[in-house]
């Protein structure tokens, strides 16, 4: 056991918590850093309701303390930055902790134990530059240059409201505008402070703040707990002794406060043994938040683990797609937020977003094509995703501070397996709703077998000698156009292609689009020359095809039109499928 903890122990224990030394045994190694092993099981059991352990307030470190020691009272608390109401509590911290010989010296034993910032050079926010840049581009990257910029603009805001001194405020000149720039500038300077003798760390820098800052993000407890100040949500307090207890997702505990004691028991004292460790559980939270909030990944699978899919759009689109799109989550006027985890890889909005993306005018509503169409930008979007996790998974840690290099490589094979399971599952999702919808969809493929005349046309005129030859020669459009034209003149062949497999719908389609369509100049330009090039030479090539009904240049503007509204060409073998159109349910 070190001295900083024999300390820490003897402080506690003088001022009245109980620490159940006979059951449990406190330690600190450089692996594992501080923690609590079980020695007694039986006698700890005995404690499972008074508390396995038990901390006075008069230990903890709270924000009544900060505003007796500032002179703050509540009306002057800053109501600006309700998101972090620690902000004072953080600064008495840098007080406390970067000011020798001060008034709470009653605290320098759980100071002492607290981690230095020379040690915190694996945390994010004290990564280089140069590590930095390899992650641009991810979630992690992005949180913590918003996190950041932020936590900055909080320190310069709250340093003038609470009138500390200046500080260090020119790091950035101006109004923050959340650049990559202004994130490296910050870096640049925490790593300049870095070098300093921590004596040298004045309470009222930035550096102290942050430092301040990742203390209460991985140490503190919500002050909800208390029963008090219900309003501020996010309001907390530091905790000595229960704070050295690390982290298991799948651990249940207890907290509890009641006559100005705070009562930590372990629910699953029932399948523990002695030499078991004993944990504490921080929450469910993504691997991001561990990293931003403790620093650390978890060396076993985070089940709630989880990866933002951030995109920005034009903002009035934005708007216009809330209307259609339930639990759309819209994070700036330009960007919209989707959130992928194990629970679920493929949220019911993302792929309604999706479908909004791709509906045409003509459609009211999110419809069964557009949403097959939106599925393959979305395929595609989470490959793309997926090549990058496997790419910056392939760091080298030489490259960098070996132990970031870890952490990073681990974050970007996690990030990898979840973008992988998004993928396998909309793909599934993809041949479901095609297989739910198979009375409403129509290959061109069967089209083209059952139409044997048409193929035998295409042979003649293009030398296509089977189905497949149409999409070896990227001639699929030019084929749709021609087959929907003659599905049109159905009734003008003696036979009224009887044995055609023309699905109604289109008939239905083509005849709405006649009777609504207005062709301007510009359509007509756009067909001319793919018109004179087929016409009059496949009329008078192949006249039982060509030469019957109307062929005009205003039936394959129609024809166009209608494609656009009922085709959807798959990506993943480029076969092309007449949809009814249906709204998506």
């Amino acid at each position: 056991m070190s001295d900083k903890l024999d300390g820490l122990l003897a402080w506690a224990r003088e001022n009245g918590a109980q620490l159940r030394e006979d059951c449990l045994e406190y330690n600190y190694d450089e692996k594992k850093g501080y923690h609590v092993l079980i020695k007694d099981i039986d006698a700890l059991w005995e404690f499972k309701d008074a508390g396995v352990i038990t901390v006075p307030r008069k230990l903890f470190i709270t924000r009544q303390l900060a505003q007796q020691y500032f002179k703050i009272n509540d009306q002057k608390l800053s109501t600006k930055y309700n998101n972090n109401p620690n902000g004072l509590t953080e600064f008495f911290l840098s007080y406390i902790t970067f000011t020798k010989e001060n008034e709470y010296e009653f605290f320098r034993p759980y100071i002492n134990i607290l981690p230095k910032l020379n040690s915190m050079r694996i945390h994010p926010f004290f990564w280089t530059k140069e590590e930095l840049q390899l992650i641009k581009g991810s979630d992690l990257f992005l949180t913590i240059k918003f996190k950041l910029l932020a936590l900055y603009d909080e320190y310069r805001n709250y340093m003038k409201l609470y009138e500390f001194g200046n500080g260090d405020l020119s790091i950035i000149n101006g109004d923050i505008q959340l650049s990559d720039d202004e994130l490296f500038a910050i870096i640049e300077h925490l790593q300049h402070i870095l070098k300093k003798s921590s004596d040298a760390i004045e309470w009222t820098s930035f550096v102290a703040y942050v430092w301040s800052n990742l203390i209460f993000f991985s140490r503190a407890f919500p002050s909800l707990i208390t029963g008090e100040d219900k309003k501020e949500l996010n309001l907390a307090f530091l905790l000595p002794i229960v704070d050295l207890l690390n982290h298991n997702n799948t651990t249940k505990v207890s907290w509890n406060y009641s006559d100005d004691t705070f009562n930590y028991t372990n629910k699953d004292l029932a399948y523990l043994k002695n030499g078991d460790e004993l944990f504490n559980n921080y929450g469910e939270k993504s691997n991001v938040d561990y990293l931003i909030s403790y620093g650390f990944l978890n060396s076993q699978e985070n089940i709630h683990n989880s990866v933002n899919l951030t995109l920005r759009l034009d903002p009035t689109f934005i708007s216009q797609a809330k209307e259609h799109v339930e639990n759309l989550e819209i994070v700036s006027n330009d960007t919209v937020l989707f959130k992928i985890s194990k629970n679920d890889p493929l949220p019911v909005s993302l792929v309604h977003f999706f479908g909004y993306v791709t509906k045409l005018k003509s459609e009211e509503h999110i419809t069964l094509r557009s949403i097959l169409e939106g599925s393959d930008q979305l395929i595609n979007i989470l490959k793309q995703k997926l090549e990058y996790s496997k790419e910056k998974a392939k760091i080298s840690s030489n490259s960098v501070h070996s132990s970031v290099g870890k952490i990073i490589k681990q974050y970007f094979n996690e990030e990898k397996k979840l973008f992988q399971f998004s993928l396998d599952s909309l793909l599934k999702k993809q041949k479901d709703i095609i297989s739910a919808a198979k009375d409403n969809i129509v290959s061109f493929k069967s089209i083209f077998k059952s139409d044997k005349v048409f193929a035998n046309s295409l042979l003649l005129s293009y030398g296509v000698t089977k189905y497949e030859d149409i999409l070896a020669k990227d001639m699929a459009n030019e084929a749709l156009l021609l087959w929907v034209v003659r599905a049109s003149n159905k009734d003008a062949y003696k036979d009224g292609l009887r044995t055609v497999n023309i699905p109604p719908f289109v008939l239905e389609t083509f005849e709405e689009i006649s009777r609504t369509i207005s062709i301007a100049k510009d359509d007509v330009t756009e067909f001319l020359s793919i018109y004179k090039r087929l016409f009059p030479s496949l009329g008078d090539k192949i006249p039982e095809v060509y030469k019957v009904g109307e062929w005009g240049i205003k039936q394959f503007i129609i024809a166009d039109a209608l494609i656009d509204r009922l085709v959807w060409v798959r990506d993943s073998n480029s076969e092309p499928l007449f949809i009814q159109k249906l709204t998506f349910q």
